[in-house]
């Protein structure tokens, strides 16, 4: 064989081949599987360019597998990833939904392309069942749980009865701090005295009496109200000037209520509720970089002192201070703060 001969030998050999590539990459069974590469890609992140593309392609897809299928093909591979589209969409109908509902929505989808019987072109009347669903679980479950609490609080009244003394105590500290809201000192104090008559031996209730007396001008009997409480309380000699002190707070009785804390700090220095409402009488006097400073120590005390309520209460104030503007300009006027620090209760 000649040069000739093999060069024209080898050249029909390369158009056989190119033809047979060629028309194996296009053979029924390869373009099926092209769809299915990019429905996959798609289905990960559907947009509103994309979308009705995404769903035209899936008729597309399952048209092709209904045919192949009928000529005995063996497209089990195909279908296999087919189930596999198909059952994540079904999972997570919600980015189809989404996608759809940017591009006009799958009703003017469904409308451009009938009859879309299948089920990806309803995907947003699953997604609203859903949603339903998920809506009436928690209505259901919400009332569970309130209908729970309501009994269980229910049982507790009727198998334990609260004690009729701290009902007495939680309505008359209510009224008067009503009152005292008011300024209200004279009919404060009245209400103090009408439950003391049922409860004459509560620290609480003396304390209040004693800061009332004070403003009203009446420090003999101020004296013998507070006398009478901290005799009461001898084992929390702290806690009783941190009442003291947050019972002035509320009257506005800033000098008097700074006196009490400092008492309670001298006696216990590493206890929080002392701190705290030397940081409320900072803030209340506009003292931010020091009321901050107050706080942030509060916060550690009250972590030291394994109190993790109060640690949060001062930072959360602490937080709400910074966030001001120029929160450690000394001439700046933050709005004062009416509110006591909390206190820690003196039992008997």
């Amino acid at each position: 064989m000649t040069i000739k001969q093999m060069s024209k030998s080898a050249g029909q050999a390369d158009r056989a081949l190119a033809y047979k590539t060629e028309k194996r990459s296009h053979s029924p069974v390869d373009v099926l599987r092209d769809a299915l590469d990019k429905a996959e890609r798609q289905v990960v992140s559907p947009d509103a360019n994309n979308i009705e593309e995404f769903l035209v392609a899936l008729d597309s897809i399952e048209e092709q597998l209904t045919t192949l299928t009928a000529t005995q093909a063996d497209v089990r591979p195909e279908q296999g990833r087919w189930d596999s589209l198909v059952a994540r969409i079904a999972t997570k109908p919600e980015p189809i939904a989404a996608a759809a509902a940017k591009a006009g929505g799958l009703a003017k989808l469904r409308a451009q392309h009938p009859p879309s019987e299948s089920f990806w072109w309803h995907v947003d009347a699953e997604v609203t069942r859903r949603r339903v669903r998920a809506i009436r679980r928690f209505i259901i479950t919400t009332v569970a749980i309130i209908a729970g609490v309501v009994f269980l609080l229910w049982g507790v009244d009727y198998l334990f009865p609260p004690n009729p003394n701290t009902i007495l105590l939680v309505n008359a500290t209510s009224d008067v701090e009503q009152l005292v809201a008011e300024q209200k000192w004279a009919e404060a104090l009245k209400r103090i005295q009408t439950a003391r008559t049922a409860l004459p031996n509560e620290p609480e209730l003396l304390v209040w009496e004693g800061v009332l007396y004070e403003q009203l001008k009446d420090p003999i009997h101020a004296k013998a109200s507070l006398d009478q409480a901290q005799a009461l309380v001898k084992d929390q000699p702290a806690g009783f000037w941190i009442l003291v002190g947050n019972k002035r707070f509320q009257v506005g009785n800033l000098t008097g209520a700074e006196e009490a804390a400092n008492l309670a700090l001298k006696i216990s220095p590493e206890e929080p509720q002392g701190t705290l409402l030397l940081a409320s009488l900072a803030e209340a006097r506009g003292d931010n970089p020091k009321a901050i400073s107050l706080f942030n120590q509060t916060a550690d005390l009250a972590r030291k002192a394994d109190n993790p309520q109060l640690e949060v209460i001062a930072k959360m104030r602490m937080g709400t201070l910074m966030q001001q503007v120029n929160p450690f300009d000394s001439g700046s006027t933050a709005p004062t703060n009416t509110l006591p620090a909390p206190t820690t209760p003196i039992t008997k």
